[in-house]
């Protein structure tokens, strides 16, 4: 093991004794009453849609009608596909129809997998996207995949030599071993996305708003779109998952220590990157995210009153990361490679993941580089015209400096050469943010017409429906990486022909997943928050008229 350059540890025995079927306890058994229940909430909802639609359609509704149903499917079913943009807007003609009518209706539907499929499958694109964003989401998760596909079937190959020792050899891997930045471009998009509409919305308003509401919007809308999905999922895999499969490879007791008994609500709380023991570890992203969203306002708001005090807030916070990730990386000598960290001891992983690896102070900094690149934006409103000599050497500093990322540590991991512990600490505190630089020129100048046959690519249409179903992707894709590995009969030979194969593999069924996990979870959160703003919103406007007239 240590001419292989790996660490035994994270090895398992091909053949384990365990039982064929063991007995579902009362929490599977819960959970599977739930599942149920739910599924059948969204076939009787997708029934009702389907049959308003049609009557619809077929004018079975007399105009003049003054029957509560007919009022309550027509009003329900025009309302369904309306957009709410980011933190709420003022109440249509149509909400002000018949809301009380057609509340309860509108709520019942937001489950329907019909309605809800069309939007996840529709390529239109709406006014001012930042249709880029939607190709790098794409293909940023898929390299996310890629990484996991070949870093998970470490425990379960025949010829695990094969993986150390002639793979890292090829250049063209350094895309794999290097596929940890895969997670900061999200971490960029993130940032761009919450500067860029933050401050769009603050213009909208003319900077006058009502703060305590503006914010409570803010924060809810962040926490209602990742949690609904994030903890219905867990609520259903983590009881299920130890009885859906066996083998030699198969953990009977699942996955998650303990059943996520006593880490749960880390996961609710979006703390869990914080503490050794975390259910579903890899959502260490999804608390670093919500951290970062929850100090946005920090950075973003006072930017658009001043953009110097602005930019010295977050060049203070940039800062202050790199010195933290810059003191751990030398207290613990950790190395530059995760190659290298794989293959150290077992007490220097723990310290590279749980320290370093998952700790917002060690990676905000491709955050920061959003919010200053949605700040751009907002300031040229995607309208820049740039020089093309400019332009050109723009484009090649980028893209050296992402290659650099990527393909520098070659030498290193193949032991050609020795880097000092200086230079290793310098990589690791600044090689992320420098990735979110270069990604976040490349989505600055598609969004300002200066990316060319770039842009044509990443703004494909086909990229639209994928980018919907990223986030569903990231929570899913681990555990079918999981249960295929786990359930093999016998080890796996590894060449590059079966990784290739397997990374298709997974990235259709993930997609696959994601689709019924957004169907199910995901989409009908996201239609309920619309009823919830755009109620809170008729309210404020019935209230608004009410007092007017009350002064006439």
């Amino acid at each position: 093991m240590q001419m292989l350059r790996i660490n035994s540890s994270s090895i398992i025995p091909y053949v384990t004794c365990q039982k064929n079927h063991p007995e579902m306890d009362s929490k599977a058994v819960a959970a599977l009453v739930f599942a149920g229940f739910y599924a059948l909430l969204v076939t009787i909802s997708t029934v009702v849609d389907v049959l308003s639609t049609w009557m619809v359609k077929n004018n079975l509704f007399d105009s003049a009608s003054t029957s509560t149903n007919a009022d309550v499917l027509r009003y329900a079913h025009k309302t369904s596909s309306e957009e709410t943009p980011l933190l709420g807007s003022p109440a249509t003609d149509i909400a002000q129809v018949n809301p009380k009518s057609g509340c309860l209706m509108k709520i019942f539907l937001a489950f329907s997998v019909y309605s809800n499929g069309k939007k996840l499958l529709s390529t239109k694109k709406t006014p001012g996207t930042l249709g880029a964003v939607n190709g790098v989401r794409v293909l940023s998760i898929s390299w996310v995949i890629l990484g996991h596909v070949f870093a998970f079937v470490i425990s379960v190959v025949s010829n695990i030599g094969y993986s150390y020792t002639i793979d890292i050899k090829k250049r063209s891997y350094q895309v794999i071993m290097n596929a940890f930045v895969s997670v900061d471009s999200f971490f960029l998009l993130s940032g761009l996305l919450v500067s860029y509409l933050l401050l769009k919305e603050l213009k909208r308003n003319d900077g006058k708003i009502s703060w305590c509401r503006f914010m409570a919007k803010f924060y809810f809308h962040r926490y209602w779109r990742l949690t609904p999905a994030l903890m219905l999922l867990m609520f259903v895999y983590v009881p299920l998952f130890p009885y859906v499969s066996d083998g030699p490879f198969w953990p009977q007791q699942g996955f998650e220590p303990g059943q996520c008994n006593q880490t749960w609500w880390y996961n609710m709380l979006y703390i869990n990157n914080f503490f050794n023991e975390e259910c579903m570890a890899w959502t260490w992203y999804l608390a670093n995210d919500m951290q970062f969203y929850i100090l946005s306002p920090l950075i973003i708001i006072p930017m658009y009153y001043s953009k110097y005090i602005g930019w010295i807030i977050g060049t203070t916070i940039l800062l202050g990361s790199w010195i933290a990730t810059g003191l751990i990386s030398n207290t613990y000598k950790l190395p530059a490679s995760q190659l290298e960290q794989i293959s150290s001891q077992e007490s220097m992983q723990m310290h590279y993941f749980n320290d370093y690896y998952i700790k917002p102070y060690c990676r905000i900094g491709p955050y920061i580089m959003g919010i200053w690149c949605g700040y751009f934006l907002f300031k040229t409103d995607c309208k820049l015209k740039i020089n093309k000599v400019l332009n050109l050497f723009l484009w090649m500093v980028a893209a050296t400096l992402a290659c650099l990322i990527v393909y520098g540590l070659y030498d290193d991991i193949n032991g050609n050469v020795q880097l000092a512990q200086g230079v290793k600490d310098l990589y690791n505190t600044t090689h992320r943010t420098v990735w979110g630089a270069c990604l976040g020129w490349v989505v600055f100048a598609c969004a300002t017409g200066n990316g060319g046959f770039v842009n044509t690519l990443l703004s494909w249409s086909f990229f639209t429906p994928l980018a919907r179903l990223t986030y569903c992707a990231y929570l899913i894709h681990p555990i079918l990486i999981y249960y295929y590995y786990t359930s093999l009969r016998s080890a796996l030979y590894m060449d590059d022909a079966t990784l290739a194969v397997l990374f298709a593999a997974a990235m259709v069924f993930t997609y696959m997943g994601a689709f019924v996990l957004s169907l199910a979870f995901e989409a009908p959160m996201l239609a309920l928050e619309k009823i919830i703003l755009k109620s809170d919103s008729s309210r404020q406007e019935r209230d608004a008229t009410s007092v007017s007239k009350h002064m006439e």
